[in-house]
């Protein structure tokens, strides 16, 4: 797995070595990790864990909320209070999103009792 250390370089975590980025682009590290769970862009907040949190989401099939969740309980970056606060904050709109999908479904499921229910003319 690779770390992003400025533009010229990323560092390969398995091996505990900087390479040069254009290198693994072009492929020329045979032993590079290539994919997408084998570097980091940006900052490396997620690369202490073996498995990535987007892993978890794909493999569990959880939506954005509940992925970013898990994104933020799994990150160890700076003030943990912060990332505390984010998660609230996303908790907070996904109990709203599910209230109002929730509200929907019963008001469409008695549309349609009605709709059965109403004597034909």
């Amino acid at each position: 797995m690779f770390e992003m250390h400025r533009d010229t370089e990323v560092y390969d975590r398995p091996n505990g070595r900087l390479i040069s980025a254009a290198s693994v682009k072009q492929g020329k590290d045979e032993d590079a990790d290539t994919s997408a769970n084998g570097h980091m862009v940006g900052t490396s907040d997620y690369m202490a864990h073996k498995v990535q949190p987007w892993d978890i989401v794909e493999m569990y099939g959880l939506d954005f909320f509940e992925g970013n969740i898990l994104k933020y309980l799994l990150r160890k970056k700076g003030d943990r209070t912060e990332d505390l606060r984010k998660i609230q904050h996303y908790v907070e709109k996904y109990i709203e999103v599910v209230e109002r999908r929730a509200r929907r479904a019963l008001e469409e499921a008695n549309d349609r009792a009605e709709r059965i229910n109403k004597p034909n003319d």
